[in-house]
């Protein structure tokens, strides 16, 4: 009996042993499309916008928001407001629904960076190619991704391929692990349910 016990677990690490030695094979041959960088910006609609940053090389994610002013709007007082049937009221409950992003820096894992890659090596010719218009409706996103010997601007609007779906999941994601702030949460949560 132990010796049948002893021969399946054999079996059993050698097999994970040959899995483990394919994915580091497969990684080996696609080293030369290497992505470095990514930078996405998302344009939600009626939403904070924001932009990722991450590098893969030194394994870092920054969270910031594309405009300079993020989602603040100039406030009037009564008395000065040039649009006087305006409800001021409306802008103030926007703004408790979404509080001002707050930029972050966070290292992430070499796992993390892998991941990643392998999302981008899958990448096929149509996913870098320039989508037709589509509604002006939902979240627009565009992407720079930068290899070691080229850059590739991809602008998918609102309709992502699959694999440029997959990928903007997983960065949020990892976006959303790092996250230490309250008011980011939201705008994590709305940019994340846009992708499903």
């Amino acid at each position: 009996m132990k010796k049948i016990y002893l021969l399946f677990l054999s079996v059993i690490i050698l097999s994970c042993q040959e899995k483990e030695r394919h994915i580091d094979e497969d990684c080996k041959g696609r080293q030369k499309d290497s992505a470095d960088f990514i930078s996405i910006n998302f344009y939600p609609s009626f939403e904070p916008n924001a932009t990722i940053q991450i590098n893969l090389k030194e394994n870092y994610i920054i969270f910031s928001a594309y405009y300079q002013f993020g989602n603040k709007f100039k406030y009037y007082s009564d008395n000065e407001n040039p649009f006087k049937k305006i409800d001021t009221n409306n802008y103030k409950s926007y703004y408790s629904d979404f509080p001002e992003l707050e930029k972050f820096f966070s290292p992430i894992s070499p796992f993390d960076s892998k991941k990643i890659q392998l999302i981008i090596q899958d990448f096929k010719p149509e996913d870098y190619k320039k989508l037709p218009i589509s509604a002006c409706d939902g979240m627009g996103t565009e992407l720079t991704i930068v290899f070691n010997n080229k850059v590739a601007f991809i602008n998918p609007e609102n309709t992502p391929t699959n694999n440029m779906n997959l990928l903007l999941y997983e960065i949020l994601k990892i976006a959303q692990r790092t996250n230490k702030s309250k008011n980011n949460e939201k705008i994590i949560d709305v940019l994340i349910n846009y992708l499903n």
